[in-house]
């Protein structure tokens, strides 16, 4: 069994410290910390990502919403048109010590309905978790294999953030599959009595 290492990315900042962080669109704020998942992920070296949600006063995690990645071989043609060439050679590069299955690419369509029905079970949670009434801050968590090529000072080691067992609920989401890889989705919230 592989043994895997569980890294955060690095906070350099307080979200609350101004209100100038108020005006910074969501996706300024994560696409820094999406490179390196994204390039974990073509190469088979991340087997989960967690996003915890915390309470920013008393550090408590509060939702732990959790991604298991597990990598599936592509197809045998038709990999580099659809994903890029350097996704291609990647993959194929995660995979040199796997055989081969020459299998039918699954449809585009299919991935992208799959992708969609996860998304629209995420929006529909809204209904029945707690709302969470105090401030947060979130810390995006990855379990990556030792072999991972992880930039020093903007992941750290840390601890998995667990939600104690007798204080919550866990909900599975449907997976999802590409060519490449299987997804299943899970989310555990707190609740208090």
């Amino acid at each position: 069994m592989a043994t895997s290492t569980l890294i955060t990315a690095r906070h350099d900042q307080d979200p609350y410290a101004s209100t100038e962080c108020v005006y910074t669109p969501l996706f300024a704020i994560l696409s820094p910390k999406v490179d390196e998942p994204t390039e974990w992920i073509l190469t088979g070296s991340v087997n989960q990502l967690v996003l915890a949600i915390i309470s920013k006063d008393t550090r408590i995690p509060l939702e732990r919403w959790v991604f298991d990645i597990m990598l599936v071989e592509p197809p045998a043609e038709g990999s580099e048109e659809r994903y890029g060439r350097r996704s291609s050679i990647l993959i194929q590069q995660s995979l040199i010590d796997s055989r081969a299955v020459s299998r039918k690419p699954k449809p585009e369509a299919e991935i992208q309905s799959e992708i969609r029905a996860i998304l629209k079970q995420i929006i529909s949670m809204v209904t029945y978790l707690p709302v969470i009434q105090e401030p947060t801050v979130f810390n995006i968590l990855a379990y990556t294999s030792e072999s991972a090529d992880v930039p020093v000072g903007e992941w750290v080691d840390t601890d998995p953030l667990a939600i104690e067992a007798s204080k919550s609920q866990q909900v599975k989401m449907r997976s999802f599959s590409t060519d490449v890889h299987r997804i299943e989705a899970m989310v555990a919230y707190r609740y208090d009595e």
